[in-house]
C-alpha cells in the first residue's frame, strides 16, 4: 500500500454561533451581564479522512461555512 503525501485522520472541528450580532461596546457589556442559553455548535469537519498522494490533484467545492478553508 502506497503512503499519502499527505495525509489527516478523523479531523472535527465544532464553532460556537452567537444568537445575534453584536454592533457595539453597550451591547456587548449587556449581553455579557444577561443570562446565556448554550451556544448553537456549528460542526465544519467530522472526523475527515484524507490521503493525497504525490501528483493528485484535488478541490474543495462546498457551499460558505463548509470547511473548505479550515481542512
Amino acid at each position: 500500500m502506497k503512503k499519502g503525501f499527505i495525509e489527516v485522520k478523523n479531523i472535527s472541528l465544532e464553532y460556537d454561533l452567537e444568537e445575534y450580532k453584536i454592533n457595539s461596546f453597550k451591547e456587548y457589556v449587556l449581553s455579557s451581564l444577561r443570562k446565556k442559553n448554550p451556544p448553537k455548535k456549528l460542526k465544519a469537519l467530522d472526523q475527515i479522512n484524507l490521503k493525497i498522494n504525490k501528483g493528485d490533484s484535488i478541490a474543495f467545492i462546498g457551499a460558505n461555512g463548509a470547511g473548505k478553508s479550515t481542512l
